[in-house]
């Protein structure tokens, strides 16, 4: 399979450093090249190769796809951010998007919600390309808009860093499991909790929930 990639050459005093703790966290992925000032990880989404060259870092990522090609992105600015508290001076060349959607958003929609039991609410969405879903696990990030409001939907920052909506736009966010999940009908359903007594965001988006509506 051809595999996509992108890299990046960061100039600063620091920068050495920042990437051997990233090395060093993630030992047991390190692939032994015999080299003295490159090195490689085999990470569960992807590749990285760092080599220190010109007075800094290059730094490489490859993937199979889009989708983990940016989560290795994110990896290294994650970490460059964490130690450095700025991601200035990054920046991504080759595949991948540096800005927009991330590629691995999807917006859904409600179709229906039934009460299962006096604390279970199920809710089907629909949307489209839901294929991804259907590997590497069930578990999904579900965003929800504050009520009332257009929803402001994340974007991806040159860095590879997902920039997140603010203020009375800030999205509330939770894991939660894929319970039915058909990709050719493109529609999936997700089991909420109703906690008694307790207002929490997702459990009144959940008993409030209806099938989107679209006028002629």
């Amino acid at each position: 399979m051809v595999q996509l990639s992108a890299q990046t050459h960061i100039r600063n005093d620091a920068i050495r450093a920042v990437m051997d703790r990233l090395r060093a966290e993630h030992g047991d992925c390190e692939v032994d090249g015999g080299a003295t000032d490159q090195w490689e990880l085999h990470m569960h989404y992807g590749s990285l190769r760092a080599a220190f060259e010109n007075g800094g870092m290059l730094i490489r990522v490859a993937a199979e796809d889009e989708t983990c090609l940016s989560y290795m992105k994110m990896i290294v600015a994650g970490h460059i951010a964490g130690q450095l508290g700025t991601t200035n001076g990054l920046g991504w060349q080759g595949d991948g998007k540096d800005a927009g959607t991330p590629v691995f958003f999807r917006e859904i929609t409600v179709q229906s919600s039934t009460r299962l039991s006096l604390h279970m609410q199920r809710v089907r969405f629909s949307g489209h390309d839901l294929g991804r879903f259907a590997h590497g696990g069930l578990h999904v990030r579900l965003l929800l808009p504050p009520a009332g409001r257009q929803a402001v939907w994340p974007s991806m920052g040159a860095d590879g860093m997902i920039v997140w909506p603010s203020g009375e736009d800030a999205l509330t966010v939770r894991v939660y499991t894929i319970r039915a999940l058909n990709v050719a009908d493109g529609w999936l359903d997700i089991d909420f909790v109703l906690h008694p007594g307790t207002e929490t965001p997702a459990a009144v988006f959940a008993q409030s929930a209806r099938a989107a509506t679209s006028s002629a």
